[in-house]
């Protein structure tokens, strides 16, 4: 996922199945500066489709910078 055009990093990277053959994938993906998070999104998709299969997909983009707060309460 990271070395699509765009991606920064990947993180929180979770993958599971729910049922016989449908798998899931959710994940937080940081984006470059300037980079369309639309475009972005949309080659992740197609990217984990094709090579993995995988069409049940959650996919959170955060610009360069973001610092996501865990409280855990």
């Amino acid at each position: 996922m990271v070395s699509l055009p765009g991606a920064r990093a990947v993180h929180d990277l979770h993958v599971w199945t729910i049922a016989s053959g449908m798998v899931s994938l959710s994940a937080h993906v940081t984006a470059l500066e300037g980079i369309d998070i639309l475009d972005l999104l949309r080659s992740q998709r197609s990217m984990l489709n094709q090579r993995f299969g995988i069409d049940h997909v959650t996919i959170q983009i955060e610009p360069e910078g973001f610092a996501e707060q865990e409280n855990h309460e």
